[in-house]
C-alpha cells in the first residue's frame, strides 16, 4: 500500500525542528537540508528567512544606523543562534 504526505507537512515540520533551541546546529542542518532538497525536487522552493532577523535582528540592525559590513550586518541577521535557525517559506 502506498502512501504519500504532503510537502507543506513536511516543511510545517522541519521549521518547528529549525525553530526549536534544544536541536543542535548539525541536526538542523541535516533537517535544512532535506527539506531544501524535497522543496527544489518537487518546485515548492520559495526562499527563507532568519527567524532571529525576522524576531529583533532588523530593529537592532535599524537602531545601529544600518551597518553595511558584512560581518557586524551577519549579527543581526543570526544573533549567536545556528545559521540553520530559519523558517522555509
Amino acid at each position: 500500500m502506498r502512501k504519500t504526505i504532503k510537502v507543506t507537512y513536511v516543511k510545517d515540520l522541519i521549521n518547528k525542528r529549525l525553530a526549536n533551541e534544544k536541536h543542535t546546529g548539525g541536526e538542523k542542518y541535516t533537517a535544512a537540508m532535506i527539506l531544501e532538497e524535497i522543496l527544489h525536487t518537487t518546485g515548492n522552493y520559495k526562499g527563507y528567512t532568519h527567524n532571529y532577523w525576522v524576531e529583533q535582528g532588523y530593529t537592532e540592525w535599524i537602531n545601529a544606523g544600518k551597518p553595511e559590513d558584512c560581518l557586524v550586518k551577519d549579527k543581526f541577521i543570526h544573533g549567536d543562534r545556528s545559521i540553520f535557525d530559519r523558517t522555509y517559506h
